[in-house]
């Protein structure tokens, strides 16, 4: 264990060191006691990068409390997906609905256009007629007859550009006149004789009843028509078959012209005595049940010739009226009103001369909606079958 003096020795040693320290570091430093940070010296320090200055016309945005962005951003491009904007519509331009020429070249032109447009027929880019389309477009052209030969027809319709819209062209051919030569006239001269065709239904020498129609009955059917015949004064001879016992609703061109009780035979027939005019037709026999319900229908489409409406009745005698009366399997009708319409024709004009009375047009619209598809146009060739006066609208 080291002496007391030892220590003391000791101690001397070591503050002797430490004050030789202090008045080396003085002697280098002599700043050093008195120290402060604002008189300090700077020995030395890295240079900094300089910033940028940066000009700014607004505070900044985060010194402001919800301040709205200094700038708006721009609208994006519309994506592909969204629906581009459609250009202003167009009004529709002239079209043909109906072309309807006779053989005498008669002809109605019905189509449709921009509602209020003034509408022009145009033959080989002549104007030849001139109509206004309704507020639905719809319009009616009647142009004068046109002559024989090839006609090539389209439509133009005033437009607000002031260039007509065309339509396209439709057309159409006018057969020439037959030639008709007296006897004992010399015949005209042509370039080369051309036999002509043999007719594939020659009619007899003595015309009587001339077959129409032959419909075949469908396999199973209740109820058929078998022979449309006609003669030669405008008659027509309809016959048929049904169920035993049936009553058969009879009609030409949908008019209701009578009814057929059938016998155990199962046999039908409807005569017409008169007032056929040439032109197509369709006769329907409906068997119907005690409730007036439709069980079974047929129908048979024919034209009825020129040759045998035009034949004087002594050519051959017309349908005879029966010794005795009438079977209910057998009704006969003294005569029918048909009408061929003529161009000009409408169905008001057609009432008040059959009825005497215009606004009965309904009842000559119900007889023959298979043809008529709008009221306010019939078209030149059309066979009507108008009910008799005492029929209601």
């Amino acid at each position: 264990m080291p002496s007391q003096n030892t220590l003391v020795w000791a101690g001397a040693a070591a503050s002797a060191i430490v004050i030789a320290g202090a008045s080396a570091l003085y002697w280098s430093h002599p700043d050093f006691l008195w120290w402060n940070a604002a008189g300090a010296r700077i020995v030395g320090e890295v240079p900094a990068e300089p910033k940028p200055l940066v000009a700014l016309t607004e505070p900044r945005a985060e010194s402001i409390p919800h301040a709205p962005p200094a700038t708006q951003t721009p609208p994006a491009p519309p994506s592909a997906s969204a629906p581009a904007a459609k250009p202003p519509a167009t009004p529709p331009g002239p079209a043909f609905d109906v072309v309807n020429v006779d053989p005498s070249g008669e002809a109605v032109v019905a189509g449709r256009a921009a509602p209020d447009a003034k509408v022009e027929l145009r033959d080989a880019g002549k104007t030849v007629a001139v109509a206004t389309a309704d507020a639905s477009g719809q319009f009616v052209l009647i142009p004068p007859a046109l002559a024989p030969g090839d006609h090539n027809l389209s439509l133009a319709a005033s437009a607000d550009s002031g260039q007509p819209a065309v339509s396209s062209t439709v057309a159409v051919s006018v057969p020439a006149p037959k030639v008709t030569v007296a006897a004992g006239s010399p015949e005209p001269k042509t370039a080369a004789a051309t036999p002509a065709p043999a007719n594939p239904n020659p009619l007899p020498a003595r015309l009587g009843m001339r077959t129409l129609a032959t419909p075949a009955p469908a396999a199973g059917a209740r109820v058929a028509i078998q022979s449309v015949e006609a003669d030669s004064g405008g008659g027509l001879l309809t016959k048929g078959s049904a169920d035993p016992h049936a009553t058969v609703r009879l009609y030409l061109n949908q008019a209701d012209v009578a009814e057929a009780k059938t016998q155990s035979d199962g046999h039908w027939s409807l005569t017409i005595k008169g007032g056929m005019t040439p032109g197509g037709y369709v006769v329907e026999a409906d068997e119907v049940n005690p409730g007036a319900t439709v069980v079974a229908s047929a129908n048979a489409p024919f034209e009825y010739p020129e040759t045998a409406a035009s034949t004087p009745p002594t050519a051959s005698p017309p349908i005879a009226e029966p010794s005795s009366a009438p079977s209910p399997a057998d009704p006969v009708v003294a005569s029918v009103q048909t009408k061929r319409v003529a161009t000009g024709y409408t169905l008001w004009e057609l009432s008040k001369i059959y009825y005497g009375d215009p606004t009965h047009y309904p009842v000559i619209y119900e007889a023959n909606r298979a043809q008529i598809h709008n009221p306010n146009v019939i078209f030149p060739g059309q066979v009507f079958v108008v009910p008799k006066p005492d029929a209601k609208p």
